[in-house]
């Protein structure tokens, strides 16, 4: 049952927005703007919008972890009880990156998971001629214990990301060696739409859940990996840029949105962006233009917030600027002064009195 193109997933897969309000609303309780995640995925009444007939794609629903998780900086999103950095290890990047096969790529990044949240959670066997990658979260400490219906989700959509991030590490070979797919939920298509992502067979009741590959399939050699990031939000990042490769149908979302999509997955290049988008850069300059903006600006934000996200984690002004290549540190300091209204010392000082304040 081998796949013979990764373009069969269907990426209009959906997921019930309602099913989410116990995570938004804790995240909200956190410090999130919820109001602001929720508008740039399209729901633009706030938690008004979070109705039992709500529905938002299924990469919206990776937009949204990855909004919450880069303003708490936590790797699970705050679904975890365990607070978890956001951060890529050069071992993992090292051994990802000489991965030859979708198996290497499999046992790398269970290893990386394990190491990180400290427990085996993810592991790998063969099996009658089949590959089985278990994610077992009976023992992972949910910060929504009491809510099963949300854990379900969390762990459909964790499937989910898991194989597109395989996938997209492999140059789609784990999509030709997907055999099917098992669930710890009961049958039910109409109360968890995500999982019409799948188009193998979908089995149910599980303990656990498991991505199973047909063996033979996931020892074919692959491509060689790059540009590897597995901080939190860079397999979002990925994710959602797979997704977005593969829907069928022309994205309604605006121009800039897509473009933004392109910037954080590494794509600073004007002439590139156009590319990918299928058009001219005279007519990306004008669509932008239309949604009154430009590409300068969109980079010079995705880069604030990055600064943002280095300063709140501890990095000096000097780390912060070379990290993000700026040619000194006074040019950094003239560039966020622009882009925020103040300096990032006194960014950091209204952080250091708003941590006061909440204590």
């Amino acid at each position: 049952m081998a796949k013979d193109s990764i373009g069969q997933l269907n990426t209009c897969a959906k997921v019930r927005l309602h099913q989410l309000e116990p995570f938004l609303a804790s995240a909200a309780e956190n410090g999130v703007n919820v109001e602001q995640v929720l508008a740039s995925i399209g729901i633009h009444d706030g938690m008004r919008g979070v109705t039992s007939s709500a529905m938002i794609d299924l990469i919206d629903y990776f937009r949204l972890q990855r909004g919450i998780g880069r303003t708490l900086d936590d790797f699970t999103s705050h679904l975890s009880e365990r607070r978890l950095k956001y951060k890529t290890g050069t071992f993992l990047v090292s051994t990802i990156q000489e991965a030859q096969t979708l198996q290497d790529a499999i046992n790398s990044t269970c290893d990386h998971y394990n190491m990180l949240h400290g427990d085996d959670y993810n592991s790998a066997i063969v099996r009658e001629g089949l590959l089985y990658l278990t994610i077992n979260d009976a023992e992972f400490p949910y910060r929504f214990k009491d809510s099963e219906e949300l854990k379900l989700l969390v762990g459909d959509c964790l499937a989910i990301k898991t194989h597109c991030t395989l996938d997209s590490l492999t140059h789609g070979q784990a999509s030709r060696a997907l055999h099917h797919v098992r669930l710890k939920r009961k049958r039910n298509i109409d109360d968890s739409p995500q999982n019409s992502f799948w188009d193998v067979p979908v089995r149910y009741g599980g303990t656990a859940y498991e991505l199973v590959y047909d063996f033979e399939e996931a020892c074919a050699k692959v491509p060689e990996v790059r540009n590897v990031d597995f901080s939190a939000d860079g397999v979002l990042t990925r994710v959602i840029a797979y997704l977005e490769a593969r829907t069928e149908h022309q994205s309604s979302s605006s121009i800039q949105s897509r473009v933004l999509e392109l910037i954080l997955g590494g794509h600073v290049s004007q002439t590139t962006v156009a590319i990918e988008l299928g058009m001219s850069v005279a007519t990306l300059r004008r669509r932008l233009s239309e949604e009154g903006c430009t590409f300068r600006n969109l980079v010079t934000d995705v880069t604030l917030d990055q600064a943002d996200r280095m300063l709140r984690r501890g990095h000096s002004v000097v780390q912060v600027s070379a990290a993000l290549n700026y040619s000194d540190m006074r040019a950094f300091i003239r560039a966020y002064k622009k882009g925020r209204g103040q300096t990032p010392a006194a960014y950091l000082k209204s952080l250091k009195l708003e941590n006061v304040e909440n204590a």
